[in-house]
């Protein structure tokens, strides 16, 4: 999940630098999107550093529009988290962004009367307690579903298991074939081990069978000679593989 944050914070600054190079070769000078966010000391300058124009949107918007903080502390905070409500379904209309902005906006909420009582914490535990906060609520910007927000999150902490079965299992088994895969690109498919070894090949097969990979073409591996694991070692290896998971 760490990897994911680092992700969409190259993703999300890469193209906004990109938008803001490409403006000033035509004479336009483009406000700064990101101000290095993973450095905030508590949320509330997250969000002052993170994605500055939409942060800035909502503000003015919808915040102040809200009536901001000028009727009274508990209508305050009630306007904060309306805005990141309405933040997280900009995004995305699905569960996993309202629940996004939810959890947002009870860290502000938090924040704010954290503010209030004058305490300090010290900076380096008010940056840990920041930066892995916004990794959490990232879980459920990426995951597809609340199921699976919830299956990532539980393999974070712990290994949650109904009977003798881990709700992680068929995910794991996918990111296994997937590295297999990335390997099988850029390596001699005898350098993996068995088991991936053979999740690759197969991944391969059903991907070019399907046309499923690369936009719809057909795809092989580059090392298609006789050190590749043949289709029905790949498929017992494979099946084994689940089966143990």
């Amino acid at each position: 999940s760490f990897l994911f944050s680092f992700q969409i914070y190259c993703d999300f600054s890469g193209y906004s630098d990109i938008a803001i190079g490409t403006s000033r070769l035509f004479g336009f000078k483009l406000r700064r999107n990101f101000a290095f966010p993973y450095f905030s000391r508590d949320i509330a300058e997250f969000w002052r550093r993170w994605h500055i124009t939409l942060s800035r949107f909502l503000r003015d918007y919808l915040y102040i529009s809200l009536g901001g903080n000028r009727k009274g502390e508990v209508r305050r905070l009630i306007n904060l988290m309306i805005t990141m409500l309405i933040g997280g379904l900009w995004h995305g209309a699905g569960w996993t962004f309202v629940l996004f902005g939810f959890l947002h906006g009870i860290g502000l909420t938090i924040n704010h009367l954290w503010r209030r009582t004058g305490r300090k914490i010290p900076t380096l535990i008010s940056w840990f307690l920041t930066i892995n906060f916004v990794n959490i609520c990232l879980v459920f910007f990426s995951a597809s579903s609340l199921e699976q927000s919830y299956v990532i999150i539980s393999r974070m902490f712990f290994d949650i298991r109904i009977g003798s079965t881990s709700l992680f299992q068929d995910y794991m088994t996918a990111d296994i074939i997937k590295i297999g895969i990335i390997l099988g690109f850029t390596g001699p498919i005898e350098s993996l081990t068995p088991a991936m070894a053979a999740s690759a090949e197969l991944a391969f097969k059903e991907a070019s069978d399907s046309g499923s990979l690369l936009g719809g073409e057909t795809i092989k591996p580059l090392r298609a000679d006789s050190t590749c694991v043949d289709s029905a070692a790949a498929t017992t290896a494979a099946e084994g593989l689940v089966s143990e998971g």
